[in-house]
C-alpha cells in the first residue's frame, strides 16, 4: 500500500464540538453610600397622602356652598316675615295696621226666673149657641140662707133646667127656680134649649154659710 495516500486515523467523535459562549461575569453588590454633607436628596410624597387633601378639599367647597345657601335662605325668610324691613329694602314704607282693641268682656249676670205659679184647670167654654143670661145670684156669692132664687133671661118658651129642677122660659124669655143649699160651696148648672134644640150653658158657684158658724 502507498503511504502516501494513507489518512491518519483520527480519535475522538467524527463532528467537532461547537464552540461554547462564555459565561458572564457576576455583578458585584454595590453598598448603598452615604448621602453627602450638602447634597438634596428630593423625595416624593405618596400618592396615597395626595389623593387624601384632595377629598379633603372637595368637602370644604360643598360645606361651603351649603352654608351659602342656608344663610340666604334664612335671610330671605327673615325679610319676608318682616314688613317693615321689606319696605325698607324696597323703599316703600310698609303699611302696618293696628288691630282694634276688642271691648272688654263684661261678665252676664244670670237671670233669675220667678217660678210661675201653678195655673188652675180651665174651665169649661159654656156652650152659647142661644142667649141665656144669669141675673141672680152672682158667681162665687156668699149667703146665710139655706135657699137661694135663679133668675135669667134665654130664648122665648125654652126648656131651663137648674141643677135638677126643670122650668120653662115664658113668651120673654124670662125663667126662675128655687134651690135649696148645702153648707159650703154649691155648684149650679143652668141649661136651656129652645125649640129648635140649639142649647147653652152657664155654670157659677154659691156658698152657703149659716149665720153665727
Amino acid at each position: 500500500m502507498d503511504s502516501a495516500n494513507t489518512t491518519p486515523a483520527q480519535s475522538g467523535p467524527t463532528n467537532p464540538a461547537a464552540p461554547v459562549a462564555p459565561s458572564p461575569a457576576p455583578t458585584p453588590i454595590t453598598p448603598p453610600s452615604a448621602n453627602p454633607v450638602g447634597q438634596t436628596v428630593s423625595v416624593n410624597p405618596p400618592p396615597v397622602a395626595a389623593e387624601a387633601s384632595s377629598d379633603k378639599w372637595n368637602f370644604l367647597a360643598i360645606a361651603g356652598i351649603i352654608l351659602v345657601v342656608v344663610l340666604v335662605g334664612a335671610g330671605a325668610f327673615l325679610i319676608m316675615s318682616n314688613p317693615q324691613m321689606l319696605g325698607s329694602l324696597t323703599g316703600n314704607k310698609a303699611q302696618t295696621t293696628t288691630p282694634a282693641a276688642n271691648p272688654p268682656l263684661v261678665p252676664k249676670t244670670p237671670t233669675q226666673t220667678p217660678p210661675t205659679a201653678p195655673q188652675p184647670p180651665a174651665s169649661p167654654q159654656p156652650i152659647d149657641e142661644i142667649p141665656l143670661t144669669i141675673a141672680t145670684p152672682v158667681n162665687n156669692v156668699t149667703v146665710t140662707t139655706a135657699t137661694i132664687k135663679v133668675t135669667g133671661t134665654t130664648s122665648a118658651r125654652a126648656d131651663v133646667s137648674v141643677n135638677e129642677i126643670d122650668t120653662k122660659a115664658d113668651a120673654t124669655g124670662k125663667f126662675s127656680a128655687t134651690l135649696t143649699l148645702s153648707e159650703g160651696d154649691n155648684p149650679i148648672v143652668i141649661d136651656a134649649v129652645d125649640e129648635n134644640g140649639q142649647t147653652s150653658e152657664r155654670e157659677l158657684t154659691v156658698t152657703y154659710q149659716p149665720a153665727g158658724s
